[in-house]
């Protein structure tokens, strides 16, 4: 199967840097994100999702601060950010996404199947019922579809 060319792959990543630090730079809450080579585990992360995913819809399960959604937007998919946090997300706000607030992480407000790809980005080990956490989110992607687990060490 070949996969379709991102006409956004590779954005560019001075770009983003620099947008990522004008927002963690001088703040405490996310220090894992104030420093460019902070930042430069996650674009790495973010550029082999691109190169080894179609295009589609990921649900970035647990979006926290929001900047997987921020760097897989940049390269062309189609994200949905959930978190049961409500705090504000500056980075969110530069490329215009929302975020799904919930109260529970183990009842999603989708339907089955709505996503080609699901991505817990550092979360499970933040949640209190792991096991019914990730059955809630199996049944939120489509079959074969991937569960992706990223932790930026």
């Amino acid at each position: 199967m070949k996969l379709e060319r991102r006409k956004s792959f590779p954005p560019d990543q001075n770009r983003e840097i620099a947008e990522m630090l004008s927002i963690f730079k001088n703040q405490d809450q996310w220090p894992h994100l104030a420093s460019e080579l902070g930042l430069k585990r996650y674009i790495r992360m973010a550029d082999q999702l691109a190169r080894n995913l179609p295009p589609g819809k990921i649900l970035d399960w647990g979006a926290g601060c929001g900047q997987m959604s921020y760097l897989l937007k940049n390269r062309g998919f189609e994200v949905v950010s959930y978190d049961i946090n409500s705090e504000e997300r500056p980075l969110l706000k530069l490329i215009n996404q929302t975020i799904t607030i919930g109260s529970d992480p183990v009842n999603l407000p989708f339907p089955d199947a709505s996503f080609d790809a699901v991505l817990s980005s550092g979360v499970l080990e933040h949640v209190a019922d792991a096991d019914a956490s990730l059955k809630e989110v199996f049944s939120g992607f489509k079959k074969t579809r991937p569960f992706l687990y990223l932790y930026a060490a």
